[in-house]
């Protein structure tokens, strides 16, 4: 907490004397920043903690802002930086869109072409802003925070189509198309979630090009969607020598619902994640090997006052099959490790319109979001306990 003060005090001497919003015009830009103290009484959480027992001084800054050419055209570029991440740009978003209205004036579409925000679940697209998300940390059994680098942006081709039906109804259709290919941040990323050694000569590629759907039905209370993404990732050994089965292709399939209610002082939200995976490894006698994962939370927010908010959440993630823990121990499989039950409660105070300060605590059984390079498979345990302060400013 000393940490947060003198950090605090640090950002107060910095002076971000700025308006609400800088705005001239057809330009606007707003910005954020925050620092979070993460501590765990056992594991790892994140990559860079001070200590075993994952302790954790995390700082975020963003500025968002967009420049409208015409009324059809905009340009809109984020830039974001994320100590916890250690990510090695801070080039968020940035593209350009190109929108048109019908001739009621009740339906819009377009295109961004760009790097892009992918539509998925109701907090992907302001995840990275710690006000507007409702927990200093998602409920990782749908929001995946290890995935969070190349599951939440692309650069590609987004089209959407917004549509107003009777009664106060509102449809949004989105579909996007991705690049074939990852940087070389986000193989790395992808080659430590599945253990695989980050500097070994290797190339790991989608074998066809990206895309994703979302289908939103919303009115002034409720609120309904539905998001598909298909992913196929092949990773090819480039050694000067064979490795056997080093060669495999991993093909998953990603179906997620979600309903969300606002009520006058409360919000209830609840999201559910189908996974199903298939990893083939190139090799003789070596058969592809099937997966289903369910994940899925519920979420409860309730103002007490204007500037005070509680909240709390269950969220739960593991394999769809009925597998018994005898039964994967007999394979050398910890049950733990492909599971998850997470029992979030914490509270958020708004000082103002610029000011924030979050705190909450995890109660989580399950080692699914743990990565083996952060906490050594022999120093696991659970159950165990996490818990979070964030204050944040937001211009």
């Amino acid at each position: 907490m000393k940490k947060i003060i003198a950090g605090l005090a640090t950002i107060l001497a910095c002076n971000f004397a700025v308006s609400d919003e800088i705005e001239n015009h057809a330009f606007s830009a707003t910005g954020f920043a925050s620092l979070t103290d993460i501590k765990s009484n056992h594991n790892s959480y994140i990559s860079g903690s001070d200590n075993k027992y994952g302790t954790l001084i995390g700082s975020e800054l963003g500025v968002n802002a967009s420049y409208d050419v015409t009324s059809h055209v905009g340009v809109y570029l984020g830039l974001y930086y994320n100590k916890a991440q250690d990510s090695s740009s801070i080039f968020d978003y940035g593209f350009v869109d190109f929108s048109t209205s019908g001739s009621d004036l009740e339906t819009s579409y377009g295109v961004r072409l760009g790097k892009v925000k992918n539509t998925y679940g109701f907090f992907n697209d302001s995840r990275v802003n710690p006000r507007t998300r409702p927990q200093i940390i998602l409920p990782q059994s749908v929001y995946f925070d290890a995935f969070n680098k190349f599951a939440s942006r692309s650069t590609g081709a987004q089209f959407y189509f917004n549509d107003t039906l009777k009664y106060g109804w509102q449809v949004e259709l989105t579909a996007g198309v991705s690049q074939t290919g990852l940087t070389s941040s986000q193989a790395n990323e992808i080659k430590e979630i599945y253990y695989i050694v980050p500097n070994l000569p290797a190339s790991f590629s989608s074998v066809s090009p990206s895309y994703y759907t979302q289908l939103q039905i919303s009115n002034n209370r409720w609120q309904f969607q539905y998001d598909y993404s298909p992913l196929k990732w092949k990773y090819t050994n480039e050694l000067p020598f064979p490795m056997p089965f080093a060669d495999h292709q991993l093909n998953m399939d990603s179906h997620q619902f979600g309903v969300r209610y606002h009520g006058s002082n409360w919000i209830a939200t609840s999201e559910a994640l189908y996974g199903r995976a298939t990893f083939k490894r190139q090799g003789p006698g070596m058969l592809p090997s099937t997966s289903e994962v369910l994940g899925y939370y519920i979420m409860g927010e309730y103002d007490f006052s204007s500037s005070l908010r509680g909240y709390s959440s269950y969220s739960r993630f593991g394999p769809l099959q009925a597998e018994s823990e005898g039964s994967l121990k007999q394979i050398g499989v910890d049950p733990l490790n492909s599971s998850l039950k997470d029992f979030t409660i914490g509270a958020a105070y708004k000082f103002n319109k610029n000011w924030m300060l979050k705190g909450e605590t995890h109660f989580i059984e399950g080692y699914i979001t743990l990565n083996d390079m952060h906490t050594p498979e022999g120093d696991k345990q659970s159950p165990w306990c996490m818990y979070a302060v964030s204050i944040i400013y937001q211009w």
